[in-house]
């Protein structure tokens, strides 16, 4: 057996902290290159959420499927905020993920009033210019 600090579990509450919106924001440095919490499974990196989804509510993820977060908080590793979704829902999710229904209801109106450029919108709610066009001509957030 090793000697030294003890081996602090893999999801224990000194990783993360609860904010307001009971996301449990990852606190460590560690993180994939898409952003996402990462921890050392017997030194084999492998994304937090993951292994939390795993060991605290029991779920599986199976082939093809990937795990969503529902509170669109990339540090967020709550498996209450988790859903099981297809790869292609998470693709056809993801240019749009910054935004939630109510946003895109707004960006819609404002800029059919012509209250506002697409370019302002695109500032204002922390996307593309390009995904603003996609959105205000129907090309993304279709059933809405």
């Amino acid at each position: 057996m090793k000697k030294g600090r003890p081996r602090i579990p893999l999801t224990s509450s000194t990783r993360y902290k609860v904010n307001s919106n009971g996301c449990w924001v990852w606190k460590l440095k560690h993180r994939t290159h898409s952003g996402f919490p990462e921890v050392s499974d017997k030194g084999i990196p492998k994304v937090a959420t993951r292994i939390f989804a795993k060991e605290i509510k029991d779920i599986k993820v199976p082939d093809g499927f990937v795990l969503f977060q529902k509170c669109r908080n990339r540090s967020c590793v709550n498996p209450d905020h988790l859903e099981i979704i297809s790869k292609a829902e998470s693709v056809r999710r993801g240019n749009a993920s910054k935004l939630i229904k109510s946003e895109v209801v707004i960006i819609r109106r404002i800029y059919a009033n012509g209250n506002c450029s697409q370019s302002r919108l695109s500032e204002k709610y922390g996307v593309s210019q390009s995904q603003i066009s996609r959105i205000v001509n129907y090309e993304r957030w279709i059933n809405l």
